[in-house]
């Protein structure tokens, strides 16, 4: 799974990793989301909060979000 984020400078960047480290329930990561035989039937993007600061000669952002499942077992 891949995240990019592009702000309107063109400036950006990325965070990737294998599905069964990026996807983690509980507030503090104790679950592990298990999809298999599941009935999938929503994915939901939600973003927490977003924080861009422009410093001049960079920019200084970040994104806090959640990625949503819903569905049967």
């Amino acid at each position: 799974m891949m995240l990019w984020v592009k702000l309107p400078n063109g400036s950006g960047g990325g965070i990737g990793s294998i599905e069964s480290y990026f996807l983690k329930g509980g507030l503090t990561g104790e679950w592990d989301p298990d999809l298999a035989g599941a009935e999938v039937t929503e994915i939901l993007f939600h973003l927490d909060d977003i924080y861009i600061d422009n410093q001049g000669d960079y920019t200084d952002y970040d994104i806090d979000f959640r990625i949503v499942f819903m569905g049967l077992p």
